[in-house]
């Protein structure tokens, strides 16, 4: 049940190869940058990221796109704290799926998640969704999606740390099931859906009740003259039972954001806001990544982030200050403070790059009941994704 729900793109290979038959033969696919510009190894790259476009023909009536898609992001991370050293290599998301357009209008895209030791290969369900998309203003889609929410909340393939902060990640769900439309009308843009509450391997189930999120922003780069000004309300509201296991256990979820980008420099901004469920603490942070383009392939990233609670109601980040050895109490604390620095090295765009950064982060505990940290990180890994 599993991979015939995930690859669902792929159950279609037959009928792709059909459409073939009739007479279509696929485009060659297009350089993305005239070859004269391109390095002999920035050229072999391109042809080997476009081996899984197994047919790409917007003039095809029936079918536009066949695509394997695919992700890895392998990193190492060194821990030096007061509360004990680690360090290991993880691989942090190792993904493999499905990305069919039809009709011109109808995208079914899947994921699943792999197992690191293969045994068994299949761990469970990322991303299933069906999606049409009747034009840029309105976009409807059902299925089990990769969930954005905030700034940092971007798809994963295009993260700029190693680790979102602190707060996002104890205030957002990982990947969520539902309905959702969404589109760009004007300056204006948005995302709006209702989700299951529940989830389990597979799609999940209005079991526990459900939760709503709406996105609402406003493009300013026409009027700035810049290449990207986009400031974004973020919203979740949690209507599920106790217990439930999608969102967190917060009633509502709040990310103020403003992301912009002019010549070589950028910048994401992030004021966050949870509203404890029952005996949950409230929370409240902040996040600031300036970025600069020192070269057209190399990227220096900067990040600070600071969140605090009423009570002990923050947990120290898993990654990778949470795997501290003598860390007690679960790394719980009231209030959290991080400064990071990072290179970014663009080998192929962001689909194959390497990384390189440093985190200093101190959690304090008001309690005095062991979940204070203060340590350094060390991270360095590649990421890629086709």
């Amino acid at each position: 049940m599993a991979s015939a729900t995930v690859v669902a793109g792929m159950a279609l290979l037959p009928f792709a190869a059909a459409t073939l038959r009739a007479g279509e033969a696929p485009p060659p696919m297009p350089d993305t940058a005239p070859v004269e510009q391109e390095s002999s190894l920035e050229s072999t790259l391109e042809k080997i990221w476009n081996l899984p476009m197994l047919y790409n023909n917007p003039d095809n009536p029936v079918l536009q796109k066949l695509a394997i898609t695919g992700r890895y992001q392998g990193q190492y991370y060194w821990l030096d704290s007061d509360k004990g050293d680690a360090d290991d290599w993880e691989n942090r998301r190792w993904w493999i799926g499905a990305d069919m357009t039809i009709f011109k209008k109808l995208r079914i895209k899947g994921d699943i998640e792999i197992n690191d030791d293969l045994n068994p290969f299949y761990s469970n369900l990322y991303e299933a969704y069906i999606s049409y998309k009747h034009s840029d203003e309105f976009l409807l889609g059902f299925g089990r999606r990769e969930f954005l929410w905030s700034d940092e909340y971007k798809s994963s393939k295009y993260v700029l740390t190693f680790e979102r902060s602190l707060l996002i990640e104890q205030l957002r769900p990982s990947t969520a099931t539902g309905l959702w439309a969404a589109g760009k009308v004007g300056n204006v843009v948005y995302d709006a859906g209702v989700y299951f509450g529940s989830l389990d391997s597979e799609l999940g189930s209005f079991d526990e009740g459900n939760f709503y999120t709406l996105s609402i922003g406003y493009d300013l780069a026409e009027q700035m003259g810049w290449k990207k000004s986009l400031v974004k309300l973020d919203w979740l509201i949690n209507d599920t039972d106790a217990g439930s296991d999608v969102p967190k256990p917060y009633d509502h979820a709040l990310s103020l954001i403003w992301s912009a980008e002019k010549d070589r420099y950028g910048i994401g901004t992030d004021i966050m806001y949870g509203a404890g469920e029952g005996s949950t603490a409230d929370v409240f942070g902040i996040s600031v990544i300036p970025t600069y383009d020192l070269t057209d392939k190399l990227e220096l990233i900067l990040r600070y982030q600071f969140a605090t609670s009423d009570g002990d109601g923050l947990r120290a980040p898993g990654r990778y200050l949470g795997k501290a050895p003598n860390l007690t109490d679960g790394g719980v604390g009231d209030e959290f403070h991080a400064f990071y620095g990072g290179l970014n090295y663009y080998i192929l765009d962001h689909r194959l790059k390497l990384m390189a950064g440093a985190e200093y982060a101190t959690m304090s505990d008001g309690d005095g009941d062991g979940g204070a940290i203060d340590g350094w990180q060390l991270m360095t890994g590649i990421r890629l994704y086709f």
